[in-house]
């Protein structure tokens, strides 16, 4: 199978066919190959790679409504960065009785999708804030003093540096939807 170079890319299977396909075509027409025989080959891939693609649909659609009636009773957390608002679901959010509190988000049911851990250390009175967010960058933030979990809501602004230069990062998570 061949993988088209920004295969990496593709949200879902008829994305990647797609992708493969325009790759494909670049090969055959600089092989020099007639638009015929270069219209034959794309239907043989189609007839191929339908069933397939339309297989992972349906596989990645189950995951998705499957992720979602997991996480139904959660509520969302909210990632703001300078001209971009990027929503995730909450899948996990426990706090404790000592202040602690442990909280995981991510954009669907595939776990390459953006993403967000929080963790309040009240021994070390810091939150810690990871966020990994697809065309903004990777983040691991410290934040002393530790901002607490109240009435299932989180909520912080400031200054981060995700490998792309330092960003205004405002996060708001609400535990329960």
């Amino acid at each position: 199978v061949l993988i088209a170079p920004d295969s990496s890319q593709a949200q879902d299977a008829n994305e990647l066919a797609q992708q493969q396909m325009e790759a494909i075509k670049q090969q055959m027409d600089a092989a020099g190959m007639s638009a015929e025989d270069m219209e034959q080959m794309e239907s043989a891939y189609k007839g191929v790679m339908g069933p397939i693609v339309e297989q992972q649909a349906a596989h990645e659609a189950r995951e998705q409504a499957e992720f979602e009636s997991r996480t139904a009773g959660l509520g969302k957390a909210v990632v703001s960065v300078p001209g971009k608002d990027i929503e995730l679901q909450v899948t996990e959010c426990l706090p404790s009785p000592d202040g602690n509190f442990r909280i995981r988000a991510q954009a669907s049911h595939d776990s390459r999708s953006d993403s967000l851990w929080l963790g309040g250390e009240s021994y070390y009175n810091r939150t810690v804030l990871q966020m990994f967010l697809k065309g903004v960058g990777e983040y691991d933030i410290w934040i002393q003093p530790m901002v607490n979990l109240e009435d299932g809501r989180f909520t912080w602004s400031g200054t981060a540096d995700g490998g792309l230069g330092a960003t205004e990062v405002t996060v708001t998570v609400d535990c329960e939807s």
